[in-house]
């Protein structure tokens, strides 16, 4: 059975329509992925402003790191299975918390 879209041979090039056609799709998500009714939550520091992201990932990551040095001293890190996912998911958690405590929505 043959696929539906031919697929393209080496040094063979793409048509000029379907490339400008993901090239407009591209620039105009690009465009518009800075839009927002809100604005940005940034907060300066030393004269610049830093995302509020950047913030939350920095406490997330610490917090992993933290989370895993307590657990090792409790003797229950040999207990956590799968280690790699256990701390990325928890750093991932408090990232996600503390972007909610600091710029969710006003309860």
């Amino acid at each position: 059975m043959r696929a539906a879209v031919p697929l393209l041979q080496r040094g063979e090039k793409a048509p000029v329509s379907s490339l400008l056609k993901h090239t407009g799709v591209l620039s105009i998500s690009v465009i518009l992925s800075g839009c927002s009714l809100d604005g940005a939550a940034a907060f300066e520091i030393a004269g610049a402003y830093f995302p509020g992201w950047m913030f939350c990932a920095t406490l997330g990551i610490f917090g992993g790191c933290f989370l895993r040095l307590l657990f090792i001293r409790l003797g229950l890190d040999e207990r956590i299975p799968w280690k790699l996912f256990f701390y990325t998911a928890s750093s991932l958690i408090l990232t996600l918390l503390s972007w909610r405590h600091w710029f969710g929505p006003a309860a």
